[in-house]
């Protein structure tokens, strides 16, 4: 899974818990406001400069 920090994309692993139809619990590797990248994400690069857009 990749963040935004400081402009930049930020590769993080997280641990999946229970899968509910076509979604993951995500259990551990996440802390309360970390950003992460929904949209885009495909082929990116750790350390790659991105732009936020709401």
């Amino acid at each position: 899974m990749f963040l935004e920090k400081e402009g930049r994309a930020v590769y993080t692993k997280v641990e999946l818990g229970t899968r509910m139809g076509d979604k993951y619990e995500i259990v551990s590797g996440l802390q309360v406001g970390d950003r992460v990248i929904v949209q885009g994400n495909t082929g990116l690069i750790e350390g790659t400069e991105i732009q936020v857009t709401p």
